[in-house]
């Protein structure tokens, strides 16, 4: 499409601007929300499969080892994210269709 170009820098623009305090602490509030109903209000068998998916992944926090730290999430550390992931990635991109080289 014409407007994969467009799409691109909206989309990394918008990444790049930052975060408002207000906005940061309903994210954070929301998700500790979240995170405390998923630790303490789960049907036995979502519990199951909660701690067997966390047995079985490599690379996985369990909701109470996210609890603890939770806490220690500050906007600074958010707002700096997108420039430690755009220096630390390699973005690669596939476009099919009717797309130039200068596209």
């Amino acid at each position: 499409s014409d407007k994969l170009p467009v799409l691109l820098e909206a989309v990394v623009s918008r990444m790049g601007k930052a975060v408002s305090s207000s906005s940061f602490d309903i994210v954070l509030d929301r998700y500790q929300r979240h995170l405390r109903n998923v630790a303490l209000k789960q049907r036995p068998c979502d519990l199951a499969l909660r701690k067997s998916t966390e047995l079985t992944r490599q690379n996985h926090f369990s909701t109470e080892e996210m609890l603890a730290v939770i806490d220690q999430v500050r906007l600074e550390d958010v707002q700096s994210e997108h420039q430690r992931l755009f220096r630390d990635a390699f973005f690669e991109t596939l476009v099919t269709g009717h797309a130039g080289t200068a596209e």
